[in-house]
């Protein structure tokens, strides 16, 4: 249409040159006769030659237009049917001249001109230039028309989107022109239907790979029981590749359950959705779990399927049976525990207790649980554990380690005692109580006491006892020169006295010297006093040493010690023990070394000398003032024995099975806690040695055995 176009267009301009031509000849004809003077004919045969050639250009000329109005008709025909052809077209078309004005559109253009762009003499540019900076068309279709209309590139294809439309979108310069074709091809429905397409392909694909892969094996069945599909987990949980078998079959074959093969089917010939948990030895042999729910479903051409899923709930089966296990296993502790344990509810009713705590009131668990303190024990007053119980239940706050005296058949008890807050499911529910009967531990503890300060005592006297003897020895010093030289100056009385004999002066003078000293008297005491003193001396000495061997704490380690001197010291410094009562006979062998700790052995030694003196001392009568003890030493071939014999009164047989049990003793309070003869049975024990005794009416004796082949270091 634009060829022909330009064809008219150049033949007016032909036809126009034609006239002018013809024009500018006339002129020159005019001219010619104003100016020159030519005869008639020669005038007439130009005008003649000018007519023919001007004849002829206008029959050349009519010829072109005739010709020139046949092809215009020609022209607009074609145009007309090409105008309407390209509006039948569902292409949107315009066509845009050099500077980006639309020349043309079609009819579905125009119509849809309101998102499109301009229709005739508007500029598309620069409305898509407007529409880009906006949001509401692609940029690059701006870019893609300016680069075609300055001839970077000659086309342009591609998607484009207005809105909610999509087209494919060409634009191209018109051949042998200057004019450029835009071009939208609606495929909005395409794009869309590829768009739902590829959801549904990736819908598709998401639950194929969630269904292999999750966690939970899966089985389809069809209604016949065939398995026609698996996911990974079952086949890597069975270990087999069951499609296309009997799932029934396949069920009996993994499962221990024997009936679990005749539910499924029973389920299956129903079509009913079925449930249950059921256990299946897996590929390595394991036993699992599976909570089993099995589906009907129908495909899309309606045949019924069933989809069973299995979730694995060995671990919660593990938990629960783990969980039971440790209960029981609470309930043993809590009901075999030595501490009384009870809990109340927030109104102080028992909700539970342990056989301990059941023992303390002389009843049953049954006959506790629901009841109060004083529904248990009528007129027993309780207030200060219901005070207790009522701020640990109310406020929250625990009170542990009070220790509380009860009275018992076997006297006070000492318990210490916690209570607790009792919370269940974040709520404080009531109280929990523990009470740990501590009585033996508090006489331990006074025990303890007991020997720290004896220990200290110990201490102490060693101390003393080294301060004591530097003194001692000045005084033995002094005494041993008062003694040479009181034996010097009684030496030198004699003589005086031998001068006394003379009948001079001189004989008279040293009488009335003598006297006036009172020699006699000095000669008489004197000596015996020195003597007494120096044993005095003598004798603090000895126990001074004997308390410093025996309060020496030593080490733990196993020494060569000698038995003998370790009796002898502890003989001595326990005196005073035995001085009033008894008298202490020894009877040591030559020779009793052993590998010892001979401090924890002395400590055994005088509480065996101490009972002796105590057991004597409760015989005591006017026919019996004093009584006598043995100590006694034998070097065996294989020990070194000690023996301590009292003649007491013996040890009663009703005591006798209990004379080495902790905190058992017959003495009265303050005179004996019960420990001697434990811990001096301990000591022997640990020194890898015996003890034992004989007794009877005439008295007592104590026999300890020591090895001499036991070595080992630390022992005691």
């Amino acid at each position: 249409m634009e060829g022909s176009e330009q064809r008219i267009a150049e033949l007016e301009r032909k036809v126009a040159m034609q006239q002018a031509t013809i024009d500018a000849m006339m002129d020159e004809l005019e001219k010619r006769q104003s100016t020159t003077e030519q005869t008639r004919f020669q005038t007439w045969a130009r005008q003649a030659q000018f007519i023919n050639v001007i004849q002829q250009k206008t029959e050349s000329l009519q010829a072109a237009l005739a010709k020139n109005n046949e092809l215009t008709s020609s022209l607009q025909v074609s145009e007309s049917f090409l105008s309407a052809v390209v509006d039948s077209l569902p292409i949107r078309l315009a066509i845009l001249d050099g500077d980006g004005t639309v020349v043309r559109v079609n009819r579905i253009w125009r119509e849809e001109s309101s998102h499109l762009g301009p229709v005739e003499g508007g500029n598309l540019l620069a409305f898509y230039r407007v529409r880009s900076a906006a949001g509401e068309v692609p940029p690059q279709l701006h870019n893609a028309i300016a680069s075609v209309i300055a001839q970077k590139f000659p086309t342009y294809l591609d998607h484009t989107e207005f809105g909610n439309l999509y087209f494919q979108t060409l634009v191209t310069r018109i051949p042998d022109t200057t004019h450029v074709l835009v071009a939208h091809l609606d495929i909005t429905a395409l794009i869309q239907a590829q768009k739902a397409l590829e959801r549904e392909r990736r819908e598709t694909e998401l639950l194929s790979l969630v269904t292999r892969h999750t966690e939970n094996p899966i089985v389809i069945l069809d209604g016949n029981a065939k398995v026609t599909w698996t996911n990974t987990a079952f086949d890597q949980v069975s270990g087999m590749k069951i499609t296309g078998q009997n799932a029934l079959a396949v069920a009996a074959q993994i499962s221990d359950d024997p009936g679990v093969s005749a539910l499924l089917g029973e389920h299956i010939r129903l079509g009913r959705h079925y449930q249950s948990t059921h256990s299946m030895i897996g590929a390595d042999g394991s036993r699992y779990y599976f909570r089993v729910e099995l589906k009907p479903v129908a495909g899309e051409s309606g045949t019924p399927f069933f989809m069973m899923v299995l979730n694995d709930v060995t671990e919660n089966v593990r938990v629960q049976t783990t969980l039971a296990s440790e209960r029981k296993l609470l309930e043993n502790v809590v009901s075999n525990v030595p501490h009384a344990i009870y809990w109340k509810d927030r109104y102080s009713r028992y909700q539970g207790c342990n056989e301990a705590f059941a023992r303390n009131y002389g009843l049953t668990i049954g006959d506790i649980i629901g009841k109060r303190d004083n529904e248990l024990i009528p007129g027993k007053d309780g207030a200060l554990g219901f005070a207790r119980e009522n701020s640990v239940s109310r406020g929250g706050h625990p009170v542990l380690g009070v220790e509380e005296t009860f009275e018992s058949e076997n006297g006070p008890q000492v318990m210490l005692t916690s209570r607790v807050p009792l919370i269940v499911d974040g709520q404080i529910n009531g109280v929990l109580g523990i009470f740990a009967d501590i009585t033996a531990f508090k006489h331990m503890e006074q025990e303890l006491n007991q020997a720290r300060r004896l220990e200290a005592i110990g201490q102490l006297s060693a101390g003393i006892a080294h301060e004591i003897n530097t003194p001692m020895q000045y005084i033995g010093d002094n005494i041993h020169f008062m003694d040479k030289a009181v034996t010097m100056l009684l030496d030198l009385a004699d003589k005086v006295d031998g001068l006394a004999a003379r009948e001079d002066g001189v004989g008279s003078d040293a009488r009335e010297w003598l006297k006036q000293c009172r020699y006699q008297v000095i000669r008489r005491n004197v000596p015996g006093a020195i003597q007494s003193a120096t044993e005095g001396v003598q004798t603090v000495s000895q126990i001074v040493q004997a308390m410093k061997a025996f309060a020496h704490p030593g080490g733990r380690e196993l020494k060569m010690a000698d038995i003998n001197a370790g009796l002898t010291n502890t003989i001595t410094v326990s005196r005073n023990e035995w001085k009033y009562v008894a008298e202490v006979e020894t009877a040591f062998a030559a020779e009793c070394v052993v590998r010892c700790n001979l401090g924890e052995l002395n400590q055994v030694f005088l509480n065996l000398i101490v009972n002796a003196a105590q057991a004597i001392a409760d015989g005591v009568d006017s026919d019996h003032p004093r009584g006598k003890i043995i100590v006694r030493t034998a070097d065996l071939e294989d020990a070194v024995e000690v023996r301590v014999t009292d003649n007491g009164p013996g040890i009663p047989a009703s005591v006798q099975p209990h004379v080495f049990e902790q905190f058992f003793t017959t003495k009265s309070v303050g005179k004996g806690t019960g420990q001697g003869l434990a811990l001096a049975r301990a000591v022997i024990e640990r020194h890898h040695g015996t003890i034992d005794f004989e007794t009877s009416s005439s008295g007592t004796t104590f026999r300890i055995r020591i090895p001499k082949n036991h070595v080992e270091q630390g022992a005691a």
